[in-house]
């Protein structure tokens, strides 16, 4: 298989960020590619200087990145896979200069790191230790003095790879390990494979226990309250809650605590009688109010990857017909709108049969007097093939639809009347 195995060191990780420098090894080992560049419009970067020991003396005299990009370009063309240690982040920078679809190509040495030592030493997905411990864990030894730049951190990742990636196969018992250097293509896509399957579920598994929680209606001498909580009530906010007068009517435990507090705000909104502001707020609410508290639910609907494109859709379809009845009564806005809200966890493969799912339910509904939002949690970044197709599916439904497409890295991209932002979740 035809590897890039490439390290950056760059002038930030904020939006003014340039690259420095790019080392890049093919899967010998052999240094293909290695040269410092001056940046553009960056004259300092003390804290990166501290870190890669690049100084703006070191690349005065050196050529912009931008006259090498051709030859770059060349090199991940002719590569099957784009290796890295936290490869993300070299990939982001990478593609403020324009290159495309590396994220398809790229295997992160830091998930198979995680995939095979996680358990031994009992450290979190997404906090992975950083390229020198894992180089250690590996038997990698450094050149002195070498470490952060970024020919000497390649190396150090392709040696990484190359030693993680049969203990990965020997871990999840993948197949018969043969006495010779390199595996081949084909076992290295059934490596490549089985890891994504692993990092979908892990996840998809962080992204549901974080969304997790509970609401708390409570009774308090200004009104009703609604409270979000990531964890119960201790006794001490309980007896906090006793001596300022306020009484807990009713708790419910959600699969993703926003969206509830979300919904249940916005349809106690017209009871409102006073409060700090929107989130902050007392309501004047009666028993049938309080009883829609009470029975308020939501979950997740989990599709496995492994289901055809068909018998996907008819999933889909099925469920977006039960939820229609079932949410219709309890979100109900007024006379002429109604919410319906569905949460799905979906491979990147998967959002175009979401979308053709979605767009047949649609069809089938008011397009008038409908708001209809759908709840999509992605097993994985969304990629621009995606992003495309949902704009264009956009398009055809602006004036009645809003998606939030939920991803595994806890942020969420919103798409709404076909404005597209990013924010932190």
């Amino acid at each position: 298989m035809h590897i890039a195995c490439l390290d950056t060191e760059s002038t930030s990780t904020g939006i003014s960020n340039e690259i420095l420098e790019l080392s890049i090894l093919n899967e010998q080992g052999a240094l293909i590619h290695n040269q410092l560049y001056k940046p553009k419009k960056v004259h300092k970067w003390h804290y990166a200087e501290r870190v890669n020991g690049i100084t703006p003396e070191m690349v005065a005299d050196k050529p912009y990145f931008v006259k090498h990009i051709p030859k770059v370009q060349k090199i991940f063309d002719k590569s099957e896979m784009i290796l890295g240690f936290a490869v993300d982040n070299d990939i982001r920078v990478l593609e403020k200069y324009g290159f495309q679809h590396l994220p398809e190509k790229a295997m992160d040495v830091r998930d198979l790191y995680w995939a095979v030592f996680h358990e031994d030493k009992n450290f979190d997905y997404y906090h992975v230790p950083r390229l020198v411990i894992c180089a250690e864990e590996c038997g990698y030894t450094w050149r002195d003095g070498s470490a952060h730049s970024a020919s000497a951190d390649a190396e150090a990742t392709l040696f990484c790879f190359n030693y993680l990636i049969r203990k990965f196969v020997e871990k999840y018992n993948l197949f018969e390990l043969q006495d010779k250097p390199h595996l081949s293509t084909e076992e290295i896509n059934i490596v490549w494979d089985y890891l994504r399957k692993l990092l979908r579920e892990e996840r998809h598994n962080k992204a549901v226990e974080k969304a997790k929680g509970m609401l708390y209606l409570v009774d308090t001498p200004q009104g009703y309250a609604i409270y979000a909580r990531k964890r119960p009530l201790t006794e001490e906010d309980q007896e906090r809650f006793k001596e300022k007068n306020r009484k807990i009517i009713s708790v419910v435990e959600l699969a993703d605590s926003q969206k509830g507090y979300e919904d249940l705000l916005a349809r106690f909104t017209p009871k409102i009688i006073g409060g700090e502001n929107y989130y902050k707020a007392f309501y004047q609410l009666d028993d049938q109010d309080i009883e829609l508290f009470k029975n308020y639910t939501n979950e997740f609907i989990q599709f496995s990857s492994q289901f055809s494109n068909d018998s996907l859709l008819s999933s889909l379809l099925n469920n977006i017909s039960i939820i229609n009845v079932d949410y219709s009564n309890k979100t109900k806005i007024n006379s002429d709108k109604i919410k319906i809200n569905i949460c799905i966890s979906l491979s990147n493969g998967h959002i175009y049969v979401a979308l053709v799912a979605m767009e047949s339910a649609l069809s089938n509904l008011n397009k008038e007097k409908s708001i209809y939002i759908y709840h999509i949690l992605c097993s994985g970044d969304v990629d621009n093939n995606s992003i495309e197709k949902i704009k264009n599916f956009m398009n055809k439904y602006n004036e009645n639809l809003e998606l939030i497409f939920y991803n595994m890295s806890n942020i969420f991209i919103q798409f709404k009347h076909q404005r597209l932002s990013q924010v932190t979740y």
